[in-house]
């Protein structure tokens, strides 16, 4: 229903306005007075139409569903955060020096998943709380994505310190994301 409705939104939006544009430009035949000749219910008409349709494409867009319906629950989103934060949480305490060369793999096998459909899924925040709230936890996520990125680099490498130091960081913005998620 929704996708029907965005493209009714989307044809009535350009009816509008080609119609309202070949209005406004029909006077170029008659030159000896254009504003004389411009047909104003036309052109109003053609306002009104192109005006049903960008109401109707904001009134689906704010409904918040995605076309393919991959679009997750804000709940779901935040369950992703706390699986995160968990798994980042358990490895900083069972930190053994040894285990660096392991944790690129933990990485892909553990949290790649859910950081692509947190990511994939990130605006149902924005669709529920809107952008300022959408764009705090987004930074807080951001950042600590890019630390775990940092990790898998510095595990593949054998830098146990800075695998360590960028898993404490990151489980630090992922803590935050979560926390601000848990307060709207």
């Amino acid at each position: 229903m929704r996708s029907r409705a965005r493209i009714i939104g989307h044809l009535l939006l350009w009816c509008g306005f080609l119609y309202g544009a070949y209005i406004a430009v029909e006077h170029v035949e008659r030159p000896e007075d254009p504003w004389s000749t411009i047909r104003w219910g036309h052109f109003a008409s053609s306002i009104a139409v192109g005006t049903v349709g960008v109401v109707l494409l904001r009134l689906t867009f704010r409904k918040g569903a995605t076309a393919d319906g991959e679009e997750r629950s804000v709940e779901e989103l935040a369950s992703l955060l706390s699986h995160i934060d968990a798994r980042l949480q358990e490895w900083i305490a069972g930190w053994k020096e040894q285990a660096v060369y392991l944790i690129h793999e933990r990485i892909d096998d553990e949290l790649a998943a859910s950081l692509l459909q947190f990511a994939a899924s990130r605006h149902a925040m924005e669709h529920a709380w809107g952008l300022r709230a959408y764009a705090e936890v987004m930074n807080e996520f951001a950042q600590g994505e890019r630390l775990i990125n940092r990790a898998w680099s510095a595990s593949a490498d054998g830098y146990a310190d800075e695998v360590l130091a960028s898993l404490r960081r990151s489980q630090r913005h992922f803590s935050a994301a979560a926390a601000l998620m848990r307060r709207r």
